[in-house]
């Protein structure tokens, strides 16, 4: 029985659509606190109970909206990832001036930091490996990994790698743009500065525009050649001052 059904054979009046919006809005607050559950202790570690605890749920309401763990984690997982999967589908059908990189990386960091928890969560069942890590793999890493090879072809700098370094070339995106957010704490940490504000979101934007132009395009942006001609220019000026 549906959760709608439900309400209708319990002698609800309430209108269906505001029915469909609670729903709705349950369920978002679910993922939402799953996505951070998941991410803390990783796919074993994190009991349904206390997922349903964290949003005022008794753990038989959870289950009508996911009838299982496993049912939930992909919920989260297709939440954070699958706007990944349509921007690689995206750039596939698209053209690759440097301005479109340069939508898509920001497009990506925006999904990224909407869902920062999705990143940990990936990195942490990674490392603890295992079944789960085969699923996760199987489902949405490899579906990913094989989008992204065959659409990384039509990049202009593809010629700088040799098909062996592919993968390798794959890995390092893997780690730029879910490093950031998985190791948020750390980075924190280490500089004293907050990498989720939104000027450490700007940040990250802009240094992934150059990353993603240098080893893509073969050039780094406007922004870093500015940078680089200020400093050669300074440069100049202190050679001239001698």
């Amino acid at each position: 029985m549906t959760e709608t059904a439900a309400h209708v054979a319990d002698g609800s009046t309430e209108d269906p659509r505001a029915v469909q919006a609670e729903i709705r809005s349950t369920r978002e607050r679910i993922l939402q606190a799953a996505e951070l559950r998941f991410a803390e202790s990783g796919y074993t570690g994190a009991a349904m109970r206390g997922i349903a605890a964290s949003v005022d749920l008794q753990a038989a309401s959870l289950y009508t909206h996911f009838p299982s763990k496993q049912a939930l984690y992909q919920a989260v997982l297709e939440r954070g990832l699958q706007p990944i999967r349509d921007l690689l589908d995206s750039l596939a059908t698209g053209d690759w001036t440097p301005s479109r990189f340069d939508a898509e990386t920001d497009r990506l960091i925006e999904n990224l930091a909407r869902q920062p928890h999705v990143a940990r969560l990936i990195m942490l069942d990674q490392l603890a490996g295992g079944e789960h890590l085969g699923r996760l793999a199987q489902d949405w890493l490899r579906p990913l990994y094989d989008r992204a090879r065959s659409t990384l072809q039509g990049a202009p700098a593809m010629k700088t790698w040799p098909t062996e370094e592919l993968p390798l070339l794959l890995m390092t995106f893997q780690h730029l743009f879910l490093g950031y957010f998985a190791m948020a704490s750390v980075f924190e940490e280490l500089t004293g500065e907050d990498p989720m504000t939104p000027d450490g979101i700007a940040a990250q934007r802009r240094f992934m525009r150059k990353m993603v132009r240098l080893l893509l395009v073969g050039e780094p942006g406007d922004e870093a050649n500015a940078a680089g001609a200020l400093a050669e220019g300074e440069g100049e000026v202190k050679r001239g001052d001698k």
